[in-house]
């Protein structure tokens, strides 16, 4: 397969580093970068490398704290899911040193569990880990805590993806050079990590958005097998229930429903009388 066409989903919450990763991987500030309180990035974008395609998103978790709408966080990913016409090859989750939050498992089964199946392997990049003597403390000193939850990991980058023209003038080098290491290892994690061949969802995107309602079900201990217009009358209540779990409230969570039901409508009576994919 072409290695152009293999696609690399970096997801994370907002301020953990993900757009100022990307930067890195392309060698120029392409993304949109913001040292705010609250996220700047408004959908997923997609930018193409020699190897693969990189994949900046919005994590569901941005609606309520950052300037994403959840409504329209929630559109966003019935979009790429649209997009991703060769399947996905790895998963790069990012985080920020410091604290560890129960959203960061929240995030990680949304895209492992619920978006790709367990079917793709998962990178952990970690930033702001310029002040580390030895790389990799803080991992080796955290990592039970992500074990506990499930999170695992095929590979963890400690690295740096600070903005150069944010430090003072004479320490600009020092973060340049911190990351050229950290791009380094991670594109050598990528290629040694990557699926030779990605992994695609058969049925299309639409069955895949379905397929995707189910998981979420099924990880809050819900089970549903039905056809389509039973199905979505059940994942509708669901997808209600896991949205405010998150934190939403139910104007909102209704909200979101409504854009999903407008987004995934078929576009034939063929599509109609499917069957979930699973």
């Amino acid at each position: 397969m072409n290695k152009s066409n293999r696609n690399v989903i970096i997801f994370g919450e907002s301020g953990s580093g993900k757009s100022s990763l990307v930067n890195l991987l392309l060698g120029q500030e392409r993304a949109n970068v913001s040292d705010k309180a609250v996220g700047c990035t408004f959908n997923f974008q997609e930018y193409a490398t020699p190897n693969f395609n990189v994949y900046d998103t919005v994590g569901l978790s941005e609606g309520m704290s950052g300037t994403v709408r959840p409504d329209l966080a929630i559109k966003e990913l019935m979009h790429l899911l649209q997009s991703l016409h060769h399947g996905v090859a790895l998963l790069i989750f990012v985080i920020q040193k410091g604290r560890i939050k129960k959203s960061l498992n929240k995030n990680y089964n949304l895209f492992v569990d619920g978006l790709c199946m367990k079917n793709v392997p998962v990178v952990l990049v970690i930033t702001h880990c310029e002040m580390e003597t030895v790389p990799g403390t803080w991992w080796n000193e955290n990592q039970q805590h992500f074990e506990r939850y499930g999170m695992t990991f095929r590979a963890v980058v400690s690295g740096s993806a600070l903005q150069p023209k944010s430090a003072p003038e004479m320490m600009r080098p020092v973060v340049e050079d911190l990351n050229n290491k950290t791009v380094v290892e991670l594109l050598n994690v990528i290629n040694s990590s990557m699926l030779v061949t990605p992994w695609q969802f058969a049925g299309g995107w639409f069955n895949w958005f379905y397929a995707i309602a189910k998981k979420i079900a099924c990880m809050m201990g819900k089970v549903v097998n039905a056809h389509y217009h039973y199905a979505a009358e059940v994942h509708k209540q669901h997808l209600a229930e896991f949205f405010k779990s998150h934190g939403y409230s139910s104007a909102e969570a209704d909200e979101m429903i409504q854009h999903f039901k407008a987004d995934s409508t078929p576009e034939s009576d063929d599509d109609e009388s499917e069957e979930v994919v699973t």
